[in-house]
């Protein structure tokens, strides 16, 4: 993901997804995979007021599809200027269509992008849209999609759940997906379980933070010095985590157990370590990073904070 690249200590932006010229196509840059395969990157926003900032331009211009969810089409139409929301078109807008206003509808639908009625009320509007992601790449995946093998070829922050990765060559970001109103969050946060096995990653953005789920295993995270500050934690959210240990941390977690109501990491800090060498974490990174080593038995949330100046109107 830009923003620096969630696992790359680099100032240098990620294309790896090419850039949206129209609103028809499923299009990324090749040669990305060994396969020959894209990694794309989808952006979803929110009926939130993230949008307009700083973050939301980053990812919106390194994102291949852009949908929002309902409301989040009022949310960007209001954000921007007359002259400027002719570049800030999305693919879609998708969800049950309660709170998108009409003439809005009608501005995006006449520029191209798709408004698409959900009235599915065991869904809200954030499944409606990683549901309509699903099927957007799997109406146009071809032969050797399925990504590299042992993180061969792969940028750092496409690395780092390399154990755990999906067959999915999708990457989608939620901005507004932190921060509001808490049981949307708490929502939000069931989601990244309940699409755990779905997309290549799955990563919530708000104004001050960032998460996704670590599923059991090993993992290199490498922040973005950029985008990100140190702070930092690790949340066994819907279930124990029977052992975990880390590297890079300011507190270690040295294989104790962690659970709600017991043991949990937040308000952590990164120290970071060394990638490349030989031992335990060394060689989850390639020589010359700096990042985290974790292990985890079971699932657990990674959260990161980041710096204000990527706040909205910073």
């Amino acid at each position: 993901m830009d923003f620096g690249e969630h696992d790359v200590d680099s100032a240098e932006p990620v294309t790896a997804a090419g850039r949206q010229t129209n609103n028809k196509g499923w299009r990324g840059q090749q040669g990305d995979d060994p396969n020959g395969s894209a990694v794309i990157n989808a952006l979803i926003i929110l009926n939130t007021d993230c949008v307009g900032g700083s973050l939301f331009r980053r990812f919106w211009a390194h994102s291949t599809l852009r949908v929002c969810a309902d409301g989040g089409g009022n949310r960007l139409y209001d954000s921007l200027g007359k002259m400027e929301r002719e570049d800030f078109v999305p693919m879609a807008i998708n969800g049950d269509l309660d709170s998108l206003r009409e003439e809005v509808a009608d501005w995006y639908r006449a520029r191209g992008s798709q408004v698409v009625k959900n009235a599915d009320q065991d869904s809200n509007d954030l499944e409606k849209c990683l549901e309509f992601l699903k099927g957007q790449e799997a109406a146009n995946k071809g032969p050797g999609s399925s990504g590299g093998k042992d993180g061969v070829g792969l940028r750092p922050w496409e690395r780092k759940q390399v154990a755990t990765r999906q067959s999915s060559r999708l990457n989608v970001f939620v901005l507004g997906a932190l921060g509001q109103r808490f049981d949307h969050t708490m929502a939000n946060c069931h989601i990244l379980y309940r699409y755990s096995k779905v997309f290549r990653r799955l990563v919530l953005l708000g104004e001050e933070s960032l998460a996704f789920l670590l599923p059991a295993g090993r993992h290199w995270i490498v922040p973005d010095a950029r985008t990100e500050n140190p702070v930092c934690g690790l949340i066994p959210m819907g279930q124990p985590c029977t052992s975990i240990r880390t590297r890079g941390l300011r507190w270690e977690l040295r294989g104790e157990a962690m659970a709600m109501g017991s043991l949990v990491s937040t308000s952590n800090e990164r120290v970071m370590v060394d990638g490349g060498g030989e031992g335990e974490g060394g060689e989850e990174g390639r020589e010359g990073e700096r990042g985290v080593w974790i292990e985890n038995s079971d699932p657990v949330i990674w959260t990161s904070g980041l710096k204000k100046e990527w706040q909205k109107g910073s």
